[in-house]
């Protein structure tokens, strides 16, 4: 289901003159002249004439940071935001203020456990105060984390999903209206009540060229939600599109041109065994050689399908800003010592405008490392995070540098031990 929209907001004479390129001008100019917002985003302009670097008082107001309790001590910055709390995988709960909460979910062979080596996500339902977690199941748990009774295994067949078996390809688990949606990578959508009953399914509507392989379910891009004004958004990278998520359906929210920036979204989906196999040939033939390895790599099938390709990782929505991470795909980073950076681009839902930055956002604000964002865009924040011991060696760097700090900043990392959790940096995007 697509269903395309337009949104109609207004700006005065005085607003940004980004305004006036896109509005209709009316004969008197003192009145408010009407500016239509297409839903096509046009990031590939954006990207074409990035800014290299910005002040992050651009698009932001102000940072607060909200040290994670070290009750029990976190191993990986592995963490998701499960509204109204953040999860630390797998499913232990931080409130807004950073105080531990309970743990949702374990893993085991009994009743209520779930057997999966790789761990599992979480989902909430604040309207039911109904907890689920994913992984070989999908587990049910009441708003104090017991388990309910209800679970169900759920296994992918070319006819849908139906019980027993073993869970194959499912990214993802989402509240839509009043009904749960199951993604199953990477074209596949679920609807599925309380009961864990599966009460329909439709097609994320792919490019005819693109198919999984049979027999493969690699998983070669990620799938993930983020939340605003009270829905579900999903970004699908196969058809530059985000999606609400709704009890009817998928309906079109965003859709994202890339000009020809983008990779053929081919290598990612029919020919992504080339990406795995090539890691194994590369190993094979340089024999223990790192030179002669990266030189393969470098010179792979699968680095001519992607190499210096731009893709969106992910798209969020706030009040005045969509927000887009991006990336130069850099093929076999690891094998090539190579990082690609995660970048940002921001539409800028008053005046129409898009822009993107080619290196980083510098924290003009406190002074802190240059923001990444790495937990998404929650409740109007752009989230990151950084452990205490390197936000004081960061410190102590600037310092012995000469370079400006904020005494806040300092205080923070003062009153923190090196051992301690993570700390969550929400930066608060400027409203309209």
């Amino acid at each position: 289901m697509t269903i395309s929209f337009r949104i109609s907001l207004f700006c005065s004479n005085f607003a940004d003159p980004g305004c006036t390129s896109q509005s209709k001008k009316q004969s008197d100019e003192s009145e408010e002249t009407a500016f239509v917002l297409d839903s096509t985003i046009r990031i590939g302009d954006a990207i074409e004439k990035a800014l290299p670097s910005m002040k992050l008082s651009k698009v932001v107001d102000s940072i607060v940071y909200v040290p994670l309790e070290t009750k029990i001590y976190l191993t990986n910055g592995l963490l998701q935001y499960v509204k109204p709390y953040w999860c630390a995988f797998p499913g232990r709960l931080f409130d807004a203020k950073g105080k531990y909460v309970k743990q949702i979910g374990k893993l085991g062979g009994g009743p209520g456990e779930d057997t999966s080596p790789w761990g599992y996500m979480v989902t909430y339902d604040e309207k039911r105060g109904l907890f689920y977690t994913q992984g070989n199941k999908i587990i049910q748990y009441d708003k104090n984390g017991k388990f309910t009774g209800a679970e169900k295994t759920i296994q992918y067949t070319s006819g849908g999903m139906i019980s027993g078996g073993s869970l194959t390809g499912l990214a993802g688990m989402a509240t839509a209206d009043s009904l749960y949606m199951l993604v199953n990578y990477p074209d596949s959508a679920y609807w599925m009540n309380t009961n864990l009953d599966i009460v329909y399914s439709e097609r994320i509507p792919l490019d005819s060229s693109l198919h999984q392989p049979a027999n493969v379910y690699a998983q070669g891009i990620q799938y993930e939600f983020s939340d605003y004004d009270g829905h579900t958004l999903f970004y699908n990278f196969f058809t530059d599109c985000m999606y609400t998520v709704t009890d009817n359906g998928l309906k079109v929210r965003w859709k994202f041109d890339m000009k020809d920036l983008g990779p053929d979204k081919r290598a990612f989906l029919n020919d992504y065994m080339t990406h795995i196999t090539g890691i194994v040939k590369i190993s094979r033939q340089a024999k223990g050689d790192e030179k002669t390895k990266k030189l393969l790599a470098e010179n792979s099938e699968y680095a001519k399908l992607v190499d210096n390709k731009k893709r969106i990782l992910n798209a969020y929505e706030s009040e005045r800003y969509v927000v887009m991470q991006w990336m130069n795909i850099i093929a076999y980073e690891g094998i090539r010592k190579k990082h690609s950076p995660y970048l940002l681009a921001f539409l800028d839902k008053t005046n129409g405008n898009t822009f993107a930055i080619s290196q980083h956002l510098t924290d003009d604000i406190d002074g802190g490392k240059p923001f990444e964002l790495r937990l998404g865009v929650h409740n109007g924040a752009m989230v990151s995070w950084i452990w205490p011991y390197e936000l004081k060696d960061y410190i102590a760097q600037q310092k012995e540098k000469g370079e400006w700090v904020s005494e806040r900043l300092v205080a923070l990392a003062d009153g923190l031990k090196e051992d301690d959790n993570p700390v969550l940096i929400m930066a608060y995007l400027k409203k309209k």
